[in-house]
């Protein structure tokens, strides 16, 4: 027999599920706020920039697509957003 614990308090003070980043920050989404963008977030933005610069074709703009989709989840991440999506695959 075994037991199922339920944690009901993280002592983590970086925990982003207890300590999530705040949606809004003066009325304005903090995801579409650069200076308000994780670590995480803005080396997703960074590779955009890269990919962008390398030119224009369908490979490319799937990369782009995906990489914008995993600055999303990111994000839904650091605002303590538990979505139940999951990431569509190119083919």
């Amino acid at each position: 027999m075994s037991a199922t614990v339920k944690v009901t308090e993280c002592f983590e003070a970086d925990c982003r599920y207890c300590n999530p980043a705040p949606r809004e920050i003066d009325g304005i989404p903090r995801r579409i706020r650069v200076d308000h963008f994780s670590a995480g977030e803005n080396a997703i933005r960074a590779a955009v920039q890269v990919v962008e610069g390398m030119g224009a074709s369908k490979a490319l703009t799937d990369a782009v697509s995906l990489l914008t989709q995993a600055q999303s989840r990111v994000a839904d991440h650091v605002e303590g957003i538990i979505a139940e999506t999951k990431v569509e695959r190119m083919r």
